[in-house]
């Protein structure tokens, strides 16, 4: 028995649940059980007509309190569900009637019915729903033991007490577990939450906190020097131009990945902070290069975020390629190569040792001498040695072929 859905007030949502029906309309077999007790031996034709029309009612209505419930106008959700309660309740005092059973055994027969509609009414808090499935329940069980007056005859009883008890207990504990895979999803969902915000923090702050630091105090520089050595406020100023430029390309790549988080967002990214830095790029196709990676997208998305970082701040360069395969990253620059404190620090350490847990291989090297004579730098380049990283998963760190599905 599957959940109400959400009342909107769009066409688009107010379709037929499919997925309900199939969920629900089985649990109707259980009514030909009912029907066997409802009617004494050799009763008149029309009463048998009568407690079909009844249960095709009943039926009817249950389907539809699950695969449409829109149909029924309501202020609230709990409303909505109290007025599918009546309809439903309506049927069942029809059958009442003329039931040669007490009209308790009737109801209780019944019960099942009302407890899993509002175990299920998923647009009503978790506990609201209990309650009410708990109370028609126990309404129902008060109703039907007390019927037959007092002393009560607990023999007589006991039996469908549990034979109707137990299932109700049964879909009670169901919908408990399903409430907490998911409160465990909302839970997974706000831990995921504030990870991205503490990233996008820490990114915002190592990007702009120290470009702007910088950016001050060589403005204060240049202003002192203006006048005194003009030459020398000059390179402060191109420093300053400089320095704005990359924390400009990676600020636009870090909204760009939040836009797009996956692969194709990051060839995105890598594609707008080249730009901005001044840096012609050759890169695969975005849309290509998702499905190209598999299930490698999310290292390869962070080797190649740190790798272009790397370039728009440290390499001077005027060229990148980035090449890919099924089980391989390649990034080329024809800039001054790897700076000997970043060789020695912890970001290729870090880099190389999350490649190596994920089961690859990474190598850090000069960029090929036959690429760079492809790809030269600017005339004014000196000490040009580009730098090559090459992520592979099955061991082959060769490079890899340019490939035709190119964004430049």
């Amino acid at each position: 028995m599957t959940p109400l859905k959400p009342r909107n007030k769009t066409p688009e949502n107010r379709a037929i649940d499919w997925i309900s029906l199939g969920f629900s309309a089985p649990w109707l077999v259980y009514l030909g059980y009912i029907y066997d007790g409802l009617l004494e031996p050799n009763a008149p034709v029309w009463k048998p007509v009568y407690v079909i029309i009844c249960l095709v009612i009943f039926s009817i209505t249950d389907v539809a309190a699950y695969t449409v419930p829109w149909i029924l106008p309501a202020s609230s959700y709990f409303r909505r569900l109290l007025l599918w309660t009546v309809l439903l309740l309506v049927p069942v005092c029809g059958v009442m009637l003329i039931a040669a059973i007490p009209p308790a055994d009737v109801l209780i027969g019944f019960t099942i019915y009302f407890v899993a509609l509002w175990t299920f009414a998923e647009d009503i808090p978790y506990s609201t729903r209990i309650r009410g499935a708990f109370a028609i329940a126990a309404v129902s069980w008060i109703i039907y033991m007390f019927s037959d007056g007092f002393p009560i005859n607990f023999a007589d009883k006991s039996r469908l007490t549990l034979s109707l008890g137990i299932p109700m207990i049964g879909i009670m504990a169901f919908s408990y577990l399903i409430q907490l895979s998911k409160n465990a999803d909302k839970t997974q969902a706000k831990l995921d939450m504030v990870s991205e915000r503490e990233r996008i923090a820490r990114d915002v702050h190592d990007v702009l906190g120290h470009s702007l630091t910088v950016i001050t105090l060589k403005a204060d520089l240049a202003r002192k020097l203006l006048h005194a050595d003009p030459d020398r406020a000059d390179a402060e100023l191109e420093a300053i131009a400089q320095l704005s430029r990359s924390s400009l390309a990676e600020v636009r790549s870090t909204v760009t990945r939040l836009r797009i988080p996956d692969f194709s967002g990051e060839i995105q990214a890598s594609a707008r902070a080249l730009q901005t830095a001044s840096i012609t790029a050759k890169l695969p196709d975005a849309e290509h290069a998702l499905s190209v990676v598999g299930v490698n997208s999310s290292l390869f998305s962070w080797v190649l975020r740190e790798a272009v970082t790397n370039i728009v701040r440290h390499s001077h360069a005027g060229f990148c390629e980035v090449r890919l395969s099924n089980t391989g990253l390649e990034i080329l620059d024809n800039g001054v190569g790897i700076p000997a404190e970043y060789a020695a620090g912890s970001g290729i350490k870090g880099m190389k040792s999350r490649v190596e847990s994920a089961g690859g291989t990474l190598v850090i090297e000069d960029a090929p001498a036959h690429w760079l004579r492809e790809h030269p730098a600017g005339s004014g380049a000196v000490d040009v040695r580009g730098t090559r990283v090459r992520v592979s998963m099955d061991g082959n760190t060769a490079e890899i072929e340019p490939s035709g599905d190119t964004d430049d």
